[in-house]
């Protein structure tokens, strides 16, 4: 049975839970949505998860939820905090740890969270990415990336980047950063500098669908995969009623 989960919290909120360069895009993988859509199951219940409510728990906005470990991770990036609920909605505990100190933060940016429940909170002031491991805030590491970036998704050993910036604008589209070399490597140029003058309307171009992670470039036909230094092209053709018709 295909179900589908709400949060009853805001209108506005994104659901989701490498050092080689990437194939050629000859080899991509090609998906049609008007036959995708054609073949997804149909959804047969929907499911409204009123979160718990309290003082500890007040969210001012969300900027993204992941869900895995059978847990939902908020990341309001005004409060500058991530909040924990479990699957009934049942609010566990937040890391809100503000401040200069060891563990802290001052500019949060961005959130991932790994398969072991290890929360990742990147930092823009700090250039860092902060790992409070299996979600205990006194338990932490730090990772001085050294650049500034606007979202970021960890692939095991690999920190993948989006939207690096230098000099105040996006200078490259997809970074990579290695955990083990603590090295940066570019696998996507900005090409279209001209393009940091419209405004961004999606929050997050990297982002998580069931256990993968994709990484979409804005003015371009492919969504990748982000695989363990891997960057896999997938081509997709929009359904027909999203086409411009030829004049």
């Amino acid at each position: 049975m295909k179900h589908l989960l709400f949060l009853m919290l805001a209108p506005f909120m994104c659901l989701s839970c490498g050092n080689k360069g990437h194939k050629d895009l000859q080899t991509a993988y090609s998906m049609n949505l008007d036959t995708a859509l054609q073949l997804l199951p149909e959804i047969t219940d929907v499911e409204c998860i009123p979160l718990e409510t309290n003082d500890a728990s007040l969210i001012a906005d969300i900027d993204k939820v992941l869900y895995c470990n059978k847990t939902f991770y908020v990341f309001d990036k005004v409060g500058k905090k991530v909040l924990l609920f479990d699957r009934q909605g049942n609010f566990l505990k937040s890391i809100h740890k503000i401040g200069q100190g060891p563990g802290e933060y001052t500019e949060p940016c961005d959130m991932d969270v790994d398969g072991e429940g290890n929360i990742y909170l990147a930092d823009w002031a700090t250039q860092s990415i902060i790992m409070y491991r299996s979600g205990d805030e006194n338990n932490y590491e730090v990772n001085r990336i050294g650049a500034y970036f606007l979202d970021f998704a960890v692939v095991g050993n690999s920190v993948y980047l989006g939207l690096v910036y230098q000099e105040g604008e996006a200078r490259q589209n997809l970074v990579v950063w290695s955990k083990e070399k603590e090295k940066t490597m570019v696998l996507k140029n900005n090409l279209l500098l001209e393009g940091n003058k419209l405004p961004y309307r999606a929050k997050h171009y990297i982002f998580c669908s069931d256990d993968k992670v994709y990484y979409y470039e804005r003015f371009n036909s492919y969504i990748y995969r982000l695989e363990e230094g891997k960057l896999i092209p997938v081509s997709v053709s929009l359904p027909r009623r999203f086409q411009r018709k030829k004049r």
